[in-house]
């Protein structure tokens, strides 16, 4: 199409006089009419992956601990119930912090926050206060899962906590339906950088996925 109009400019004085159409206008027409973005559907979401194993293989392991085995089937009840309880309170891109030592509540946490529909940031527990509550207002993150409430998040957050045992749910615990794109944000990983003040590397769900991809 770039070339057509270099090609219709050089030849032609009206196709100085008209707008250049360098690309299908259906996806435009469509956003002016809904107000929102049109997603592309068939690429999988990050978490889209987890669900799929528990379909195939629901008895097979998923998450092995010193202290105990869980299933993908006993993992994705413990999932749906944080994704329903975060699912009114949470947005596509909108990220939420973990802070929960290493278990399997982290896993619990992350998945459960994706398929809620938001995007998460790990923090790791151990930080100074100042340095949590840094994160937590470079990121806007207003809701924190975690394992134990503490007074020392910021005001106004929203703690949200996971048992240490696992949870018996249900049975009418429902999979919240996907409401990302593959270009919505998956995660915030922070890294040391070149300078003294760590760096937020965000990752959305095509990248997060063609990087497993690769390696599996």
């Amino acid at each position: 199409a770039y070339e057509q109009l270099l090609q219709r400019l050089a030849e032609t004085d009206a196709a100085w006089q008209s707008y250049p159409q360098l690309a299908p206008t259906e996806h435009v027409a469509a956003l002016n009419q809904t107000g929102a973005a049109v997603q592309k559907t068939g690429e999988p979401l990050l978490h889209s992956l987890f669900w799929q194993q528990v379909k195939q293989q629901p008895d097979a392991p998923a998450v092995i601990t010193p202290e105990s085995t869980l299933t993908y089937q006993v993992l994705a009840q413990q999932v749906k119930v944080l994704a329903q309880q975060l699912r009114p309170m949470v947005q596509p891109n909108q990220l939420v912090a973990v802070s929960i030592p290493k278990g399997w509540q982290q896993v619990v946490a992350v998945l459960g926050i994706l398929t809620a529909g938001a995007a998460y940031v790990p923090i790791d527990p151990d930080l100074p206060q100042e340095r949590r509550w840094q994160l937590m207002a470079d990121t806007a993150a207003q809701t924190v899962v975690t394992t134990a409430a503490t007074p020392d998040w910021p005001n106004g957050a929203i703690q949200i906590l996971l048992n240490e045992q696992l949870q018996t749910p249900d049975d009418d615990v429902s999979l919240p339906q996907p409401v990302q794109s593959e270009t919505d944000l998956a995660y915030v990983i922070y890294t040391s950088g070149s300078t003294s003040t760590p760096k937020g590397e965000m990752i959305d769900h095509r990248g997060a996925v063609n990087t497993i991809q690769e390696i599996n």
